[in-house]
């Protein structure tokens, strides 16, 4: 994946607010909607945003940057699969643009998004009913991680742990395909303690540092190479100018069968799949070399307007980690292992 989900902040911005320095002075004038909207299962709450093109003879930047562009239930009524958003304004950080965004949203209570079901979005558009647009996603099924395998178990299958990660060595990781998705993004998030004060810190694969590995035709295998993740929590720990105390919780490590739910959840690696249009729609993007300034060409699934409907659902699988890992990354005074444990720097 060119571009990970942690970016489409970005992305929401750029949509939301685009606009058109470029006037055809004879042309007719003609509405033009913009939608934005990301689907999650694992979300209480859904939100879409709707926009409209706007031309401006001043800068589009400030203009932006004093004026929420996005419009409200006024002018516009909106429907996933045949129920009704209801607007609201969300409080983002100060930045470049207006910290007030309105928004339409849905609770999971009154409408369940679940992997493998589709979803259309209609927007009507009260003042120019031929602005109206329409789109649909179908939500990924839920991706599984298949190798390392994890938990293990031990005496007859009667007694697990979790499987114990070398996160300073490459690795292979497999994961069965999700039907519906396009693309795939591969984190890890690792929860500790810094001086008994709770932390967690997250490493995103890019294409810099994981090759695709041959897999047969319903997984997908990524090369994760060497030490790349070990070395980003390394680098989240800071051992001067004074020695910082770090820990994680790391027991029980062994469970009777009937209790998965105790085993370690200090270490787990997440699996996105990206539903076809928001993969299409990140790669049209990650493509473009084009500034604010200028144009450039862009991917869309919203018939009749611009903008995108995208979904994504999550997999995630919890790992322990080696006691050379341990070792090497400062946690819980662990002793150096009496087998070869080095750092891959």
């Amino acid at each position: 994946m060119k571009l990970t989900l942690k970016g489409i902040g970005l992305l929401f911005l750029l949509v939301s607010l685009s606009c058109n320095n470029e006037v055809e002075l004879n042309a007719p004038a003609k509405n033009i909607l913009i939608v934005y909207g990301v689907l999650n299962p694992d979300a209480t709450e859904q939100y879409i945003r709707i926009s409209k093109v706007f031309t401006t003879e001043t800068n589009a930047i400030n203009y932006a940057s004093t004026q929420d562009v996005s419009l409200n239930s006024s002018q516009v009524q909106v429907y996933l699969n045949g129920l009704t958003l209801r607007d609201t304004v969300l409080t983002r950080s100060s930045g470049t643009f207006t910290a007030g965004m309105r928004v339409f949203k849905i609770t999971d209570a009154e409408l369940d998004i679940v992997p493998g079901s589709r979803y259309q979005l209609q927007v009507n558009y009260l003042e120019d009913p031929g602005a109206s647009v329409s789109a649909y996603t179908t939500v990924p099924f839920r991706p599984a991680v298949i190798q390392p395998i994890t938990p293990t178990y031990t005496q007859g299958g009667l007694n697990m742990r979790n499987y114990p990660l070398e996160i300073e060595k490459s690795f292979k990781l497999y994961i069965r395909k999700s039907q519906y998705a396009k693309g795939y993004e591969v984190r890890m998030t690792l929860n500790f303690f810094e001086n008994g004060v709770p932390r967690a810190e997250t490493w995103f694969a890019n294409s810099s540092n994981y090759s695709i590995c041959t897999a047969d035709a319903n997984s997908q295998c990524f090369d994760l190479k060497n030490g790349i993740g070990y070395a980003f929590f390394k680098g989240k720990m800071s051992y001067s100018p004074f020695p910082n105390y770090y820990t994680i919780i790391d027991t029980p490590q062994i469970v009777q069968q009937p209790e998965v739910a105790r085993l370690n959840r200090s270490f787990r690696v997440h699996v996105t799949a990206v539903d076809t249009f928001l993969q299409t729609y990140m790669d049209a993007a990650s493509a473009n070399t084009s500034s604010l300034s200028t144009s450039f060409l862009e991917y869309s699934n919203i018939k009749g307007g611009l903008g995108i409907l995208g979904s994504y659902s999550e997999g995630e699988a919890f790992y322990d980690l080696s006691p050379c890992s341990m070792y090497l990354l400062g946690l819980n005074n662990t002793p150096r292992p009496a087998t070869a444990c080095k750092s891959p720097n």
